[in-house]
């Protein structure tokens, strides 16, 4: 009877027309179209730079139609301060201010403001705070570059529908 039930369910499921909303896509957000500048390289940590690297990945070498102009501000604010004056909770917070120029018209599209955060706690191993600390930049960057594609996006596609 649980076979037959199963069986009846796939079938109504495939045979009513059901599609999954979100698909994952091997194209990253058609993010390959943007030339990507950091304004300040030196002060940009590795981390930002990878999950950059991780968003906007061009492996087919295509021709950028936008210029993505990008400065990046990290901050650790103290949270929770014990009595002794050690600190047991930080906040991280990215600011990623960015400007996105259309090559073609040589116009500027957006100018705007992307902000990720996030929280650790600390504990006794100086290592294991470091590799805590990478992990909520890494994550806190994240946040910001996907606020920032969704609102890029967004932009693009309202210039390509007018």
């Amino acid at each position: 009877m649980k076979i037959l039930s199963l069986i009846l369910f796939i079938l109504l499921v495939t045979g009513c027309g059901f599609q999954p909303i979100y698909k994952i896509s091997e194209d990253n957000y058609n993010l390959p179209m943007y030339d990507i500048e950091f304004n300040d390289s030196q002060n940009i940590s590795r981390n930002i730079k990878e999950e950059f690297k991780k968003n906007f990945l061009d492996k087919n070498n295509t021709e950028k139609k936008f210029i993505l102009r990008i400065s990046v501000s990290e901050s650790f604010t103290p949270i929770i301060i014990n009595e002794n004056g050690t600190v047991a909770k930080y906040r991280v917070d990215i600011d990623i201010d960015y400007e996105l120029i259309n090559k073609v018209k040589n116009s500027l599209m957006i100018k705007d403001t992307a902000r990720g955060f996030a929280q650790y706690n600390t504990v006794t191993s100086e290592i294991e705070n470091d590799q805590k600390k990478e992990r909520m930049i890494s994550s806190a960057a994240n946040d910001a570059i996907q606020i920032m594609v969704s609102r890029i996006q967004s932009k693009v596609n309202f210039e390509n529908v007018n």
